[in-house]
Parts: C-alpha cells; structure tokens; sequence
C-alpha cells in the first residue's frame, strides 16, 4: 500500500500530539507526586488529604456513593443521618455523578480516604488532557514547550491548590475547556454541536453552582461577540440557545431536584439584599490576589503586545475576557455576584476561568509576537544568560513563597518577575524561550502547592480509620434504631461511616425546616448541619437512640457495651421501642417559642399523655430552686451560636454543703443544644450563669427519672418493618380506629405513603417526624420516597433525549431559515449582556467610588 505524503505527515503529526499529551501527563504525575512525597502524603508517607472541608463533607460523601454503587444505598436518600437526608442537594452540589467517580467502585470502602493521592491524580491527568486538546486545536503550530508549559499553568492553577479541599470541584475543570473549544465550533457553524450539548449537559450534573458560574460567562462572552462582530456571530446565537435548553433538559432530572433541594438550605438563607452585595469591598484579599500568581507569563506576553490592541480585533477580544474576569480581584461585590451570594469565604470560585483565558491569552499572544522578535543583535550566549538568570530568580522566589505565608505584595512581585519572563520574548530565541518558560511554570506551580497543600492528619489519628474498625466489629442495626454522638467537638461524619442512623448530619445543603425540626426540640446546629449534641433523654428515646458513642458518659444514664480504641458504644438505660402510636393531638401554640423545653413537653403530652418537665427560667445571673426526686437538671441558653458564645461557665451550688460543679461551654458555640447540669436527688441548688454578653432569658428544667419510667407510650401491635434504598415497608396489627403511627423520620416533600394500597396523607409532627393515619385492624404500610422535582426532572431530559435525537439523527432544522428569529434573539442578546455589564461591574464600580468617597470625607474630618 503507498502511502502519500500527506497521510505520513498527518500520522507524524498525530504521533507528535500523543507524545506531547504522555510526556505532559507524566510530568504533571511526577510533579503531583513529588508534592506529595514532600508532604508525607499516603502512599509516600503516614498523613491523608481528609483535612478541613474534605473531613467534614468529601470522604463520608464518597463513602456513601460506594455504598450506592455497590447496591447497599439509594442515591435518593440516606437512613443514616438527620433522621432520613434527602440526597438530591448532594448529587448536584457536590458531585455524586461524574465520571471520575466511577475510580471508587474498583477500590475497597476502607480505602477511600487513603486513595486520594490516586483520585488527586487522575482528575489532574483528565484536566491535563482536557486542557491539551483545547489549546493544541487552537495553537497547532506553537512549540511543544510552550504548549506544556501554559498546559501546566491551567492544571496547577489557583483554583486547585486553594480547593483542592473539594475535588468535586475539579471536574468543573476538566470540563470547562471542553465546553468553550464546542462553544465556538458552535459560534462558527462547524459540526452540529454534538460536542456542545453533551459537554454542557456533563457539567450540569457535576455541579449546579459552577454551571451557574459558567451560564454568567456564557452570556458576556456571547454579548461580547455579538457587539464585535453582530453579522458573524448574530447567525449562531438561535443554535447556541436551543442546543443549550436540549443540554439543560438532559441533565434536569439531576441538577432540577439538586436545586429545589439547595434553595431550600440554611445556607441560603443568610444571603444579603443585592444592595449589601454592592455595598461589600474587600480588595485586600490575599486568597482574590492569589488567583493571578501563577499567571505572569501570560499577563508580560499580553503587555508586550498591547500595543497592537487598536488594530487587532481578535486581541482586543481576549483582552475583554481578561477584564472581565480579573475585576472581582479588585471589586468584592462583583466576585461574589460570580457565584451567587454573600461567602467570601471562598474567593473567585471561577478563578479557573480566569486561568483557561489568561493563558489562551498568553498563547495567541505569543504566537503574534514570534515573528516580531528581536534576535539579530543578541548572541546565543546572551540569550541563556538572560534565560538563566530568571530562571533562578523564579525558582529563588518560588522557593520562597512555598516556605512563607502569601501576602498581596509577595504575589505581585511574583507575577511581576513572571511578566519579565513574558516580555523577555524580546531577547531569547525560540527554544530557549519555551525550555524557560516550562521551568517557571514547573517551579511556580511547586511552590503553590508547597505552600497550599498542608495535610494535618496522619493515618493513625484519623477518625475515618477508627470508625471503619468500629463498623467492621459492630452489627448492623435496623434504620430506626439511632446512635448518638456524645461529644459535641466530634465530626458529624460518623453516621455514614459505622453505617449506623443518627440524628448528625454532615451535609451542608441541609434544608432549613430539618434543622429547625432538630433545634427546636433543644438540639445543636453545626454550621450548616445537624448535630445530635443537645436534646433530652427523653426527646432521645422519642427519636430512637438505642446507642451512644463517645469516650465517657453518666454511667447512671447509660451503660458500657463495649470499647474500641479511643471510642466506647453505650447502651441507653432509657429507650422506646418502635411503633409509638399518638395519644392525643399536639399543642400547634409551642411553634415559634425559642423555648425547647416548651416542645418537649408537648412532645410527651401528645405520646406520653403527660408533661415530663418541670420548667424554670431566669433573666439574672442566678436561680434558687429545690430538686427533690431523682432528676436530671438541663439547661438552654437561645442565641449562643457560634462565633458568639454568651455564656462562659454555668455554676451548679448546693446551698446546704456549698459543693459546687461547672459546666464550661466550648469556645466555637457549637454547643448550642440543651446542657445537661447533672443528676440531683433532695438538694437545694443555686444556679449561677457566667455571661460574657446580655442574655435576655435563660431556660432550665428538670426531668424526674421515676415519672420517666412510670409514663410509657402506646405502641401498634406487633410492629415490623424492614428499609433499604429509598424506600420502607410496615406491618402492624389489631390497630383501633382513628389510631396514628409516630415515626421518626423527617417528613420531607417527596415522601408518598400508602396504607393497605391506599394512599394515605402524612401529618408533620412538632419535631419534623411523620404522623400515618391508619386503617382498623391490620395495616400494610409502604413508604417510598422521591425528591422534590426528580419526576419532573425525569420528564424534562425525556424531551431532551427526544429533542438530541431529533436535532443530531435527523438533522431537521434548516438554521439559515431562522434569520427573523436570529435578528429578535440577538437584539435580546445584546440587551441582556448590557443588563449584566451595569449588574456585574458599572454598579459595583459606582459604588466602590461612592466607598472611596466616603472614606476620603471621614480622613479629612
């Protein structure tokens, strides 16, 4: 077979990109690597990634995917933590669905937190590859140095060595280049936008909050090309939107019940007017300068060549992308107009945005400069003079940095000393240039991830190990029979990990209601989470505490079953069984009281028939009163939540021998929940409050042990119930008519519950748990449950799937026919890009002024 010389050329060249694709892989895997060495990060040493956001939320979400992919769970719901958790907020939030996932169905569920060094590693060579396809298609002829070297920039971005915390975030990342490289085949009419739609719809599902980001960028990079250039670009703009509603409607049945679940979080609920967005300045934010260090390169290359901005339309484009995306570093409200809301805690959550157009900057940049470059006068030796030179510059710097904190000026000295090497294109041949600017990008991103990437925990003190020992040893036990956690300063992951239920919940996406279910029977909140800290014995029984974990507890409230490590399991002396059945209608007039004792003893009024506790408050500093049975004395003080803590030290005195004990609370606040003050029996007690603020009203009441035992519930006769996935089943007997069945699981909206094949409408009971109505005699239960939007998600990418078939099987939408239609849309294109430009940066700037203003007046007076 003869071969052409074009069909050589073309394989030599393919050959080519697949080597520079491997060496580029294997030097982001060494370089990884020796991060991670230098770290002592498993497998090179004892410490693991699970620090921060990745112990609270990351393994224990990972740990229940393997638990979904290996048919132990539904990826709906979870039994095992806030009294039933809907997943769908986890799914989309925080990435349950991508592909990358698909790593820990290979590995053991005991290793996840040690496997991330590998899961690290391959969403960096998927990034890597991503990011090569884009810029190689668009700079064919550009040197393989150059090319691995702004690769390189993208891979170690900002962005990843500041949230390498959240690896669900990375596969934004990966998929950003993609989208942009169909975006603009979508732009110039090449193919059908298969890429486009597919790219856009995977995103979506990754993560609703970055595809946010991106719908944001979409529109100021389609107004910005429409106003470049609107006979061009006017004609894809219909393709663009209607590819873009088939990519949104194929991913709707995971990102439409992830979103109605988010907005329903407490997280969202703190968010400021759109006035105080604007109102916020914050442009000296180490974190929003930092998103810029490694970018130096390209920004000299773009200095050098802003010369040619006038004449260069392409050039002014980059340059507008730039801009756009650089200003939040210098405007607050603008970055947190970016992602949605007021948390600037997490700076320029689209910083690897910024990076991706930085470089392609840089790139097209550098390509225009290749042929102006000034090598006549200059000697080889003078050009590696100068190449070596800032070479030990950048790495003297960057070694710098990677051993010292970052500060606003250390960064612009380093993008400064970057730039250098940008400009020097000037001064240094082709090659030389290329070999310099891959051993800056190498030493920059060493240095960013030496100074970011601080793993604190080692394998032999962490509780993801400990727990896992304790799940390996210990039984699994029905759904309703719940653990309880008895220290307030310990993770809430535990549930997920023993595979036991709790009331604790790690997830930050928690709907308001749920936790309010929680705290307002005198539970703690942590953060944005669940915590099983607080409560009552009682309201524990009530909610199916069968256990305790914890490494010490009131051996007159609990007995020891057995110890593992550092943890022990407790037995609870006081505990319901299954079945409650309601006694009499609860009190609607304690919704709204801060006061938890309140609803507590509604609570035991309406499945008890009785109240339990005996209720004191004080607006003093003191409180005088007389135990005399057997009884628990708790505590409640509204407000102390973290960061504030109101009450230092709480004082118990026995009046008649003057022995004292104190209750101390933690400086976080976390331990917002009903305190227990200890057990007293005939004693006169002085209760003494310790506040470091005004606190209006202080609760107390005391519980009598005997009236504990003596006061049972109602159970249904012969109760059984077996749960698995999203789903439960209920058995029951001899039920009386107008009989209710208590069951403490969280009645969100998605639940569906049918009574002998009847449907049955569920009653929401004070702490959030479910009231079933049952029929005489025999009950057949069945609960199944489904998150809030997922059918009408389901429906919606069934039209998408109809939609993509039509539009890529059949081809039969004639675009050029649509030029109405595309005049209309691009008129409402460039209305909407200008309704974003004065949103996102003419107001905010306005208001920096205003700001600026204000500050100048009160210096003058």
């Amino acid at each position: 077979m003869v071969i052409s010389m074009s069909d050589r050329c073309i394989r030599n060249i393919n050959k080519k990109y697949v080597c520079e694709c491997l060496f580029l892989m294997v030097l982001v895997s060494l370089m990884w690597s020796v991060i991670c060495a230098i770290k002592s990060i498993y497998p090179f040493g004892t410490k693991v990634l699970s620090i921060g956001d990745m112990g609270e939320q990351t393994i224990p979400i990972y740990t229940f995917l393997w638990d979904v992919m290996h048919g132990d769970k539904s990826i709906f719901f979870d039994w095992n933590t806030g009294l039933g958790n809907n997943m769908a907020g986890i799914i989309s939030h925080f990435a349950l669905i991508s592909p990358f996932n698909f790593f820990f169905f290979f590995i053991p569920r005991d290793f996840i937190e040690l496997s991330m060094f590998y899961f690290f590693l391959l969403k960096l060579l998927g990034i890597t590859g991503s990011i090569y396809f884009v810029v190689r298609r668009w700079f064919p002829h550009i040197r393989t140095t150059m090319i691995c070297a702004f690769c390189m920039l993208y891979v170690f971005s900002p962005f990843f060595v500041d949230y390498y915390r959240f690896p669900s975030w990375l596969d934004s990342v990966f998929v950003f280049p993609l989208i942009i490289y169909f975006y603009f085949e979508l732009m110039h009419e090449k193919g059908k936008g298969i890429g486009y739609t597919i790219c856009l719809s995977l995103a979506a599902v990754m993560s609703f909050q970055h595809t946010f980001m991106l719908v944001i960028l979409l529109v100021f990079m389609t107004g910005g090309l429409v106003i470049s250039n609107r006979e061009k670009y006017g004609k894809g703009i219909m393709r663009l939107l209607v590819l873009s509603v088939v990519g949104a409607l194929l991913s709707a049945c995971v990102w439409l019940p992830g979103v109605m679940q988010i907005f329903t979080a407490s997280r969202f609920d703190g968010n400021r007017s759109i006035i105080d967005l604007f109102n916020t300045v914050y442009v000296f934010n180490p974190d929003k300068w930092m998103k810029i260090i490694n970018l130096g390169i390209p920004i000299g290359l773009a200095c050098y060549m802003v010369k040619d901005i006038r004449k260069n339309k392409a050039l002014r484009w980059f340059f507008y992308m730039d801009i756009i995306l650089v200003l939040p570093i210098l405007l607050e409200s603008t970055n947190l107009l970016w992602h949605g809301g007021s948390y600037q805690g997490y700076t320029m959550r689209f910083a690897y945005m910024l990076t991706f157009w930085m470089i392609v900057t840089g790139l097209y940049c550098y390509q225009q400069s290749e042929d102006k470059v000034i090598l006549q006068s200059i000697s080889n030796t003078w050009q590696w003079i100068v190449a070596g030179v800032l070479s030990v510059f950048i790495i003297g710097v960057s070694y710098y940095v990677s051993n010292h904190t970052i500060s606003i000026p250390m960064i612009i000295i380093v993008v400064l000393l970057s730039a250098c090497i940008g400009v020097s294109v000037l001064w240094v041949r082709g090659t030389e240039y290329g070999v310099l600017v891959l051993v800056s990008a190498i030493a920059i991103s060493l240095s960013m991830m030496g100074n970011k990437i601080t793993p604190i925990t080692d394998v032999s003190g962490s509780g993801v190990l400990s727990y896992n020992e304790i799940r390996d040893q210990e039984e699994s036990s029905p759904v309703l029979n719940r653990t309880k956690m008895l220290s307030a300063f310990v993770s809430q992951n535990y549930p997920l990990y023993l595979q036991k239920s709790a009331i604790g919940n790690y997830n930050a996406s928690e709907a308001t209601a749920q936790i309010e279910s929680m705290t307002d029977i005198g539970y703690a909140e942590i953060g944005y989470r669940m915590s099983d800290y607080g409560g009552t014995i009682f309201s524990d029984a009530l909610l199916g505490i069968k256990e305790a974990i914890g490494t010490e507890a009131d051996n007159e409230l609990y007995t020891e079953k057995v110890q593992y490590g550092d943890s022990t399991i407790y037995l609870p002396k006081y505990t319901y069984e299954d079945g409650i059945l309601i006694r009499q209608d609860w009190d609607e007039a304690v919704i709204g009281n801060e006061n938890p004792f309140v609803w507590q003893n509604a609570m035991a009024e309406s499945v008890l028939g009785t109240e339990l506790l005996t209720l004191y408050e004080t607006e003093t500093d003191t409180l005088d009163f007389r135990v005399d049975e057997e009884s628990i004395l708790y505590c409640y003080v509204p407000g102390a939540l973290q960061p504030e803590v109101l009450i230092n030290t709480i004082t118990v005195e026995d009046t008649d021998t003057q022995q004292r004990t104190e209750k101390k609370f933690h400086e976080s606040g976390w331990e917002n929940g009903i305190v227990s003050l200890g057990i007293y029996n005939g004693k006169n007690l002085q209760i003494s409050f310790d506040k470091s603020e005004e606190v209006d009203t202080i609760f107390l009441a005391v519980l009598p042990l005997n009236k504990l035992e003596e006061y049972q519930p109602s159970y249904a006769g012969n109760f059984r119930y077996t749960a698995g996935g999203h789903s439960m089943n209920i058995n029951l007997t001899d039920a009386s008519k107008g009989d209710r069945l208590f069951l403490p699981i969280y009645h969100d909206k998605g639940w569906k519950c049918y009574v002998n094949d009847r449907e049955a409408e569920i009653d929401t009971f004070l702490t959030g748990g479910m009231v079933i109505p049952l029929a005489e005699g025999d009950n057949d239960i069945r609960l199944v449950f489904y998150p809030k939007g997922f059918r009408m998600g389901i429906l919606c990418s069934v039209l998408g799937i109809v939609l993509f078939t039509i539009l890529y099987g059949f081809s039969m939408i004639n675009w050029s026919r649509l030029q109405i239609s595309n005049r209309f849309i691009t008129n409402c294109t460039v209305g909407i890009w200008i309704i974003f430009m004065i949103a996102y940066y003419i107001v905010p700037i306005l208001f920096l002024i205003r700001f600026l203003v204000i500050v100048m007046l009160n210096l003058l007076h």
